[in-house]
C-alpha cells in the first residue's frame, strides 16, 4: 500500500489510514482514490483553525464521497483538517482583498482534479442540512452555477455559492482582468468579484438564483451580521426548506438542530447599560419553566462583550444597529408570534427585580397576520420610550387593555398629546375634552408609532 497502514480513530469511531514514512493520516484509502476516482463534487472550506461540525460532514459521508479542500486563515489549524490544507494559502481578513486571493488558490488546486465537476466553497461554520446522497442527486438536476444574488439589477452575490467546472476555468484562467484594488461600491470585495468576473467576460453569462447557503436576516432591519444558530427549531428549518438551501452558516460549535418551535418566547435587547449578570439569573431562576421558553438576544453595541453563558442559553443572536430597534421588534413579532403564548420584550435597562415571575398578568392584546398573541415590555424603557430616554426625556410606557390606562399619568400623556400636536400636517389632533377611552386609545397608538 505505499507506505500507508490501516488504523482506527477512537475519537470518530471510524477506520482511517496513516503513512509511516510521512506521517500523514487520511480518512480513505490514498492508493485506492488514486487508482480509481470517481468523486464530481469539490468541498472548499475557508477556515480560522478549525471546521465546527466536521464530524456531521463525516457522518453523512461528505469526507467519503467529496475531495475536500482547506484554506486556513493561519497556519495553525485542527488535527482532522491538517491533511486537507492546499499549499498555497495567504494571510487572511474579514472583508478584505485577500479573501478573493484564497478562494481562487482553492478553485485552482481543486480545478486540478479532472473529475471535479462542481465546486462549494463554505465557511468553517456551516451546517450540512441533507446527507451527501440526497445532496449530490439535487445539485446534479442543475446545469448551471448557483448564486445568491438578492437583486437582479446587479452583480452583488453571497459570499458562498456552488460553481460549474466551465465558469471555474474562466474564472483561473481571467482573473488578472478584474483589479483586486478596486472598491465595491456596497458589500466586500468577495461578494464583488466571481459573478462580475463572469459578466465581463461573457456579457451574457446566465446562471441559476439560488440560495445554497442559508442565512437569516431580519427584513426591514439594518444589521451589522447575520443572526447566529445555537439551537436550530422548527421554524428555522422550515424556512431552509422553502429556501432550498443545502448548508446553512452563522452557528456556533454547540448548535442543536431540530428543536421543537414552543409558544412562548423571551426576547432581551442588549446594549451598553443592559446588566448581562442579571439576565443569566433571571433565567437560572427557578420560577422560569425553561421547557416553555425560548430565548432571543439583540445585540445593540458594537463595543459589547456578549457573555458566553447568555450564547449557551439563547435559540439566536440577532445584532441590529440601536436606531433599528422598533422595527425590529415588528419583525419578530411578526416571525415568531404563535397562536397561542407569550412574547416578553426585555428592554436594555432590564433589572431584575422588575420580574419577579411568568407568565405576566399585565399584557397588551394584539393582532398581527392573523396571529393572536399577548405582548409585553418589560424594563425602564419601551419601545417608544427609548427615544425619550435617550434625548433626556422621561420614559413612558403605555398599554391598553379593556380601555384601562397602566403606569401613565394624565400628566404624562397630556405632554405627549400637545407634542403629537406641534407635528407637521397630516396628524390628527386629538380633541382636548375628550373621553378616558380616547385617551387611552391615542396613548396606545403614539406608542406602536
Amino acid at each position: 500500500m505505499s507506505g500507508w497502514d490501516e488504523a482506527f480513530s477512537n475519537t470518530h469511531n471510524r477506520p482511517y489510514w496513516f503513512n509511516k514514512t510521512t506521517g500523514e493520516s487520511k480518512w480513505e484509502n490514498p492508493d485506492k482514490h488514486a487508482t480509481n476516482s470517481t468523486k464530481s463534487i469539490a468541498l472548499m472550506f475557508l477556515v480560522d483553525n478549525d471546521i465546527y461540525h466536521i464530524n456531521r460532514f463525516i457522518e453523512q459521508k461528505y469526507f467519503d464521497e467529496c475531495s475536500v479542500y482547506i484554506h486556513p486563515k493561519r497556519n495553525v489549524i485542527c488535527r482532522d483538517c491538517q491533511q486537507y490544507v492546499i499549499k498555497d494559502t495567504v494571510q487572511t481578513s474579514w472583508a478584505d482583498n485577500s479573501i478573493v486571493t484564497a478562494t481562487i488558490n482553492l478553485l485552482r488546486t481543486a480545478y486540478q482534479e479532472p473529475t471535479n465537476q462542481w465546486f462549494v466553497l463554505l465557511s468553517y461554520d456551516a451546517y450540512p442540512l441533507f446527507n451527501m446522497s440526497d445532496f449530490a442527486s439535487k445539485l446534479n438536476k442543475y446545469q448551471k452555477s448557483l448564486f445568491d444574488v438578492a437583486n437582479d439589477r446587479t452583480s452583488k452575490t453571497s459570499q458562498f455559492w456552488i460553481m460549474n467546472r466551465k465558469d471555474v476555468s474562466t474564472i483561473i484562467s481571467n482573473s488578472n482582468r478584474l483589479s483586486l484594488q478596486r472598491k465595491p461600491a456596497s458589500g466586500a470585495p468577495d461578494e464583488n468579484y466571481f459573478l462580475p468576473l463572469l459578466r465581463l467576460v461573457d456579457p451574457q453569462y446566465s446562471f441559476l438564483n439560488k440560495r445554497p447557503m442559508y442565512v437569516e436576516w431580519l427584513p426591514n432591519v439594518i444589521a451589522r451580521h447575520p443572526a447566529t444558530f445555537n439551537k436550530v427549531m422548527n421554524i428555522d428549518t422550515r424556512l431552509m426548506d422553502e429556501a432550498g438551501s443545502f448548508f446553512f452558516r452563522k452557528t456556533t460549535k454547540h448548535l442543536e438542530v431540530g428543536i421543537r418551535t414552543k409558544d412562548n418566547y423571551l426576547i432581551f435587547y442588549i446594549g451598553d447599560h443592559t446588566n448581562q449578570d442579571d439576565i443569566l439569573t433571571f433565567i437560572n431562576t427557578t420560577q422560569i419553566n425553561l421547557s416553555t421558553y425560548s430565548f432571543i438576544f439583540v445585540l445593540m453595541s458594537t463595543k459589547l462583550v456578549f457573555n458566553p453563558l447568555l450564547m449557551e442559553k439563547s435559540y439566536k443572536v440577532y445584532d441590529i444597529i440601536w436606531k433599528d430597534v422598533n422595527a425590529s421588534i415588528t419583525e419578530i413579532t411578526t416571525k415568531y408570534g404563535p397562536r397561542k403564548g407569550q412574547l416578553y420584550f426585555f428592554t436594555e435597562e432590564f433589572h431584575i427585580n422588575e420580574v419577579s415571575t411568568l407568565p405576566m398578568t399585565s399584557t397588551v392584546s394584539k393582532r398581527i397576520n392573523m396571529y393572536t398573541y399577548t405582548l409585553t415590555m418589560v424594563g425602564t424603557h419601551d419601545a417608544y420610550g427609548y427615544s425619550q430616554a435617550r434625548r433626556g426625556g422621561k420614559s413612558t410606557r403605555y398599554s391598553k387593555s379593556k380601555y384601562k390606562q397602566r403606569k401613565v399619568s394624565r400628566q404624562a400623556m397630556r405632554k405627549h398629546t400637545r407634542k403629537k400636536k406641534r407635528t407637521p400636517k397630516g396628524n390628527k389632533k386629538l380633541p382636548r375634552k375628550t373621553t378616558k377611552r380616547n385617551h387611552d386609545n391615542h396613548a396606545y397608538n403614539l406608542w406602536r408609532k
